[in-house]
C-alpha cells in the first residue's frame, strides 16, 4: 500500500476492528486473491459484488449448506476466506478443507495462505500487528497440509475425500470442495454428521452431476428409483418477490429493451452494495435471496439447506449487461463443448459427463422456449410412440410429425416421455395408456397412433407369468398399442439420428425439437456415456442406465423420417465448436455403411438406413388399425 497519513491509518484500523466480527468487511477490505490468467498483478482485491454480500449473510445465518454453482464465480475463494476468518478471530477452531485428493486439498489451503500473507504484507505494515501468527512449515506441527494459528489455538487442515481422518477429531467446520467429483463424498459427509448436529459448520460446494451423492442430497432424490423423495419445505424458485426494483422514473427514458434490462440489473447490484449493514440485515433472508439475480435457495424435504449460484449473479457475466453479452459467446467458444457449457455454467442436470448422443447438442436450440415454437399437441395429427425395454429402466417418447407446408417439409416434435426406474413393461403399458387417455385423448380414441420398439421387443418379458403376455410387444398389444420393429443397424441408424439433429428448416427451426417435459431424454442426448473399454460412440453407459434415451430417440427418428422429409434442409450453426459432421453415403457391405462424406453447408440430401443400396424402401410401417383394446391381466392392476 501507499504511505498513509494518520487519518487513513485510523480508518484502516477501524475497518480491521469491524472485520473481526463482520465477514463482509473482512472480504471487501482485507481479502486478496490471485488470477492465474493475469500476469501483470500479483494480488487482486476480492471483487465486492452483491452476490458475495448475500453469501456473507447466508454464511452467518446457516450452519450447514450445499451450493450448486456455475464455474468461474470465485465461490471456492469466497469460502476459503470465510473459514480463514472463522479460524483467525475465534478460539480453538479446527476446520477442515476436503477435496478429492490430498494435493487438491493442499491447493485449497494454499489459497488461505495467500490471503493471510496478503494481509501480513499489505495491511499489517500500516495498522500494526493484527492477525495471529501462523506456524511455518518445518516448525513443530507446521506442515504443508495445515495452518496452525498460535495465539488462538485454531487449525485449518487439508484432508482427502472419505472418512479416514474426520472421525479422529472433533471438528468445528468442514469445507468440502467439488463434492460431485469425490467418489467417497458420502462417507466423509456421514462422518461429519455427529459434529454438524452439534453446531459445527458444513459447506459443500460443487457443480452437481446426475447421480452423485451430493446431487442426491441437494435434490432429495432416491438413489435406486431416482425419484424425488418429497416436496421442498422452502423454495425461493417459486417465490417472486421484487424488493429491489428501481423507483418509477429513476431510470433514463427512451431506453431500448436491452438498455433497460442492463440499467435495471446494475441498479439492483448497486442497491444491494449501498445498503447500510443495519438495512441489509433487516431484510428477511428469503426476500433477499428471491430478489437477488443469479441465486436461489431451497430447503429439501429432508431439511437440507441448499443454494444455487448461477453465473448471472455476476453482473460482468450476466447477458443483461453489455459486458455479459460480450463474455458469454467468448466463454462458450473457449469451452468448446455445448455439453460442458450446460454442465459447468448453466448447471443443467439433464446432461451427463461423457460423450453425448448428439455431438452438437445445444439445449437452447433443440428445447425451444419461445412461444409458438415449442412443441404442442395437434389433435388432428397422429402420434408416434417409441419404446425401449430394460430391467433397470424402461420408457417411451410420445411425438408428432408436424407438417411445415410452406417448405413441403416436416418437423418432429417430441411432446413427452414416460421413464420408469425399477419397473417393467406391464407398468409402462399402464402408464402409457393413462397418459394417452388424459392428455392425448383424441389420438387415442381414433386409434391414430404409430408405435415403434426395439427389435428385441418380441423376447419374453421375464416379469410376467401369463403365457399369453410372454413378450414386451404382446403386453403392449394387450392394451391396444401395436409397435413395429425394424432391425436397423446400430451404426447406420445412429448416424442418421445425429444427422437429423444437424438439420434445420429453411426458416431456421430445427428438424427435431423436444419439450422441456422430456427431462430424461434431454439428459441422455446431451451427455450420455460410452463404454470406456470400447470407446463406442453414442448412448451407452457402462452400467446400462443411460442407454434407453438414445435408443428411444433412435427408433423414433429412423421410423418417422425418410429421404423425402429432409431434402432442402440446412445445417445448424451455433456458438460451439462442433465435431466434424459426417453423412453416410449409400454404400453398403453386408448391411453396414462403408463410406462417409462431409455435409456441406446449405441444402442437403441425407441418406436413409431403410433403403437398400439401390435406394429402394426396405419396409413400410404397419398401420395400426386394431381398435379393440384388451385389458392387461389383473395381476398388474390395470383398469381400462
Amino acid at each position: 500500500m501507499k504511505r498513509m497519513n494518520s487519518e487513513q491509518i485510523e480508518l484502516w484500523t477501524t475497518r480491521a476492528k469491524i472485520a473481526e466480527r463482520d465477514p463482509w468487511w473482512w472480504l471487501k477490505y482485507f481479502v486478496f486473491t490471485k488470477d492465474e490468467h493475469d500476469k501483470s498483478v500479483r494480488r487482486k482485491p476480492f471483487p465486492p459484488k452483491a452476490i458475495y454480500r448475500v453469501l456473507c449473510r447466508v454464511w452467518r445465518q446457516y450452519q450447514e449448506i450445499f451450493i450448486d454453482k456455475s464455474r468461474q464465480l470465485m465461490i471456492t475463494w469466497f469460502f476459503v476466506a470465510m473459514y480463514l476468518h472463522d479460524s483467525l478471530f475465534n478460539y480453538n477452531r479446527r476446520n477442515f478443507f476436503q477435496s478429492k485428493k490430498q494435493e487438491d486439498a493442499n491447493a485449497i489451503l494454499d489459497r488461505a495462505r495467500f490471503i493471510y500473507d496478503g494481509v501480513m504484507e499489505l495491511i499489517e505494515p500500516v495498522i500494526g500487528t493484527w492477525l495471529p501468527r501462523v506456524k511455518k512449515v518445518g516448525e513443530k506441527s507446521g506442515s504443508n497440509d495445515r495452518m496452525v494459528f498460535l495465539e488462538v489455538d485454531s487449525i485449518i487442515q487439508a484432508i482427502p475425500q472419505g472418512d479416514d481422518v474426520i472421525p479422529s477429531y472433533t471438528l468445528s467446520g468442514l469445507f468440502s470442495d467439488e463434492t460431485s467429483l469425490q467418489p467417497r463424498f458420502e462417507a466423509g459427509y456421514a462422518a461429519a454428521m455427529p459434529a454438524i448436529d452439534r453446531d459445527a459448520r458444513f459447506t459443500g460446494v460443487g457443480t452437481s452431476y446426475g447421480n452423485t451423492a451430493a446431487y442426491r442430497i441437494m435434490y432429495c432424490m432416491d438413489e435406486k428409483t431416482r425419484r424425488i423423495k418429497g416436496p421442498n419445505q422452502i423454495d425461493t424458485r417459486t417465490i417472486k418477490r421484487n424488493i429491489f426494483e428501481p423507483p418509477p422514473n429513476s431510470l433514463p427514458a427512451n431506453l431500448t429493451p436491452e438498455q433497460l434490462a442492463e440499467a435495471r440489473r446494475l441498479w439492483i447490484e448497486n442497491k444491494i452494495l449501498s445498503l447500510s449493514d443495519e438495512e441489509f440485515d433487516a431484510i428477511p433472508i428469503l426476500d433477499l435471496i428471491a430478489s437477488t439475480p443469479g441465486i436461489e435457495h431451497w430447503i429439501t424435504f429432508e431439511g437440507t439447506s441448499c443454494f444455487s449460484v448461477h453465473y448471472t449473479a455476476d453482473p460482468e457475466k450476466d447477458p443483461a449487461t453489455e459486458k455479459g453479452r460480450q463474455w458469454v459467446p467468448e466463454a462458450k467458444r473457449r469451452m468448446k463443448s455445448a455439453v460442458r457449457w450446460e454442465q459447468h455454467m448453466e448447471m443443467n442436470h439433464n446432461v451427463s459427463e461423457g460423450r453425448p448422443v448428439i455431438s452438437n447438442w445445444d439445449k437452447t436450440i433443440f428445447v425451444p422456449r419461445t412461444t409458438g415454437q415449442e412443441p404442442c399437441y395437434h389433435d388432428d395429427l397422429p402420434l408416434h410412440i417409441s419404446f425401449d425395454f430394460g430391467t433397470i429402466c424402461c420408457g417411451c417418447a410420445i411425438a408428432q410429425k408436424v407438417p411445415v407446408e410452406e417448405f413441403n417439409m416436416s418437423q418432429l416434435q417430441i411432446l413427452d416421455e414416460i421413464i420408469l426406474w425399477g419397473s417393467h413393461t406391464p407398468a409402462l403399458a399402464e402408464a402409457v395408456v393413462k397418459k394417452l387417455e388424459s392428455e392425448f385423448i383424441r389420438s387415442w380414441q381414433n386409434n391414430d397412433i404409430f408405435a415403434y420398439c426395439d427389435p428385441n421387443g418380441n423376447r419374453q418379458e421375464a416379469t410376467t407369468s401369463d403365457r399369453s403376455l410372454n413378450s414386451h410387444v404382446k403386453i403392449l398389444e394387450a392394451v391396444g398399442i401395436y409397435p413395429d420393429s425394424f432391425p436397423f443397424g446400430v451404426p447406420e441408424s445412429t448416424e442418421f439420428m445425429e444427422t437429423m439433429f444437424y438439420l434445420k428448416l429453411p426458416d431456421g427451426r430445427p428438424m427435431v425439437i423436444l419439450s422441456e417435459q422430456c427431462s430424461y431424454l434431454i439428459q441422455v442426448l446431451g451427455g450420455g456415456l460410452v463404454y470406456p473399454e470400447s470407446g463406442k460412440p453414442g448412448y451407452y453407459d457402462k452400467d446400462g442406465q443411460n442407454d434407453h434415451g438414445g435408443d428411444i430417440v433412435r427408433y423414433l427418428i429412423n421410423n418417422v423420417f425418410d429421404e423425402t422429409d429432409i431434402e432442402g434442409a440446412e445445417v445448424i450453426e451455433s456458438d460451439y465448436v462442433r465435431m466434424p459432421i459426417r453423412q453416410t453415403v449409400g454404400q453398403y457391405s453386408s448391411g453396414r455403411v462403408t463410406g462417409y462424406k462431409t455435409i456441406p453447408t446449405g441444402p442437403v440430401k441425407a441418406f436413409n438406413p431403410r433403403q437398400d443400396r439401390f435406394g429402394r424402401r426396405l419396409t413400410e410401417p404397419r398401420q395400426k388399425t386394431r381398435s379393440a383394446r384388451r385389458l392387461l391381466t389383473s395381476r398388474y392392476n390395470y383398469v381400462s
